[in-house]
This record gives structure tokens, C-alpha cells and sequence, in this order.
């Protein structure tokens, strides 16, 4: 069985806002396994919510980005849609119309019943 420790180390730059350590084996690795996402767009949305949310950190930084670019993918669940508008609620079907024996609704017949 072979092994490969993996010496790349991800870490947050305060400086800089930014991911360091983030090497072109891993963009590539992202870009195919997640072919859909813009990977420099998400790293800095990540790094964004990483500065603007410090009590929410993980500790495994390449874990954080990994599944970040999964929701990415799927496009951030119970979440606004990125076309910066609001999602559109299906339209409300009106209920299906109920006729008695008589070929009236109830609301006819009552209706009905008021003007006899």
C-alpha cells in the first residue's frame, strides 16, 4: 500500500486576506472534481467568511476549502440563488373546483338559496 503525506499547508494570511500554501495541484485537483465551481471566485469568498467569522473557524483548513467548494457546487443550499435576486416562489394553484349532484358549488347554492 502506498502513502503520501501531503507537506502543503494551507494557512490564513491577515495581511494579505487571503489562503496561502494554495498550490496549483490542489486548484487542479478542485477544477475536476468540482468543474462547475470558479475556484479563485470561492477562495475569496471563503476568505472572506474565514476573516468576517472568527469564532466559526475550523481547524483543518484544506478540509474547510473542500467543502466549500462542494457547496459550492451545489450551489450553497437554503440560500439566495447568486443571480442577486430573490427566489421565485411557484405560482399558487387555485384548488379544483367541487360541484354537487346539482352541478353547483356550495358558494352557488348558497348563492342560490339567498335569492329564492
Amino acid at each position: 500500500m502506498n502513502t503520501v503525506a501531503s507537506n502543503d499547508q494551507l494557512l490564513y494570511d491577515a495581511a494579505t486576506r487571503q489562503f496561502s500554501g494554495v498550490t496549483e495541484q490542489r486548484r487542479s485537483d478542485w477544477a475536476k472534481a468540482f468543474p462547475g465551481v470558479d475556484i479563485e471566485r470561492e477562495l475569496l469568498r471563503a476568505a472572506i467568511w474565514w476573516r468576517d467569522n472568527p469564532k466559526k473557524r475550523k481547524k483543518d483548513i484544506a478540509r474547510f476549502l473542500s467543502n466549500w467548494m462542494s457547496k459550492a457546487e451545489r450551489g450553497f443550499p437554503n440560500q439566495t440563488p447568486r443571480t442577486g435576486r430573490l427566489p421565485v416562489e411557484a405560482p399558487v394553484q387555485p384548488a379544483p373546483v367541487v360541484r354537487g349532484t346539482d352541478g353547483l358549488t356550495p358558494r352557488e347554492r348558497v348563492l342560490q338559496g339567498a335569492h329564492a
